[in-house]
């Protein structure tokens, strides 16, 4: 893994660089270090979660959203799910599935 200081520091140059208060020494140089910052940051990089079995449904907390690949949108109220803005409730089991997960409920 690269070390913290390397990947702020190659941040920073990106972000002189872009912003015109110096010009890379070579353009191999500035694309290693757009590269090593890119590589350091990418497991902290948020990807979609997808939902492909029923009981995943069932283990996300309340207040979570998902939509499915049908392009479905459906909130988890308690044990059941439901469409924004109806109080049509549909149990986990009747949720077409994959679906993405767009928002996890309790968390920020």
């Amino acid at each position: 893994m690269i070390p913290a200081e390397a990947v702020e520091a190659a941040i920073e140059a990106f972000v002189r660089c872009a912003q015109g208060f110096v010009t890379p020494a070579s353009d191999d140089v500035f694309k290693e270090s757009v590269t090593a910052a890119v590589k350091a940051a990418a497991p902290y990089m948020c990807k979609p979660r997808q939902v492909t079995l029923t009981r995943e449904l069932h283990a996300l907390p309340n207040d979570s959203v998902i939509r499915t690949d049908k392009g479905f949108v459906f909130e988890k109220n308690g044990h059941w799910w439901s469409e924004p803005g109806t109080r049509d409730p549909s149990l986990a089991e009747d949720i077409d599935l994959p679906a993405t997960v767009l928002h996890v409920g309790g968390v920020a």
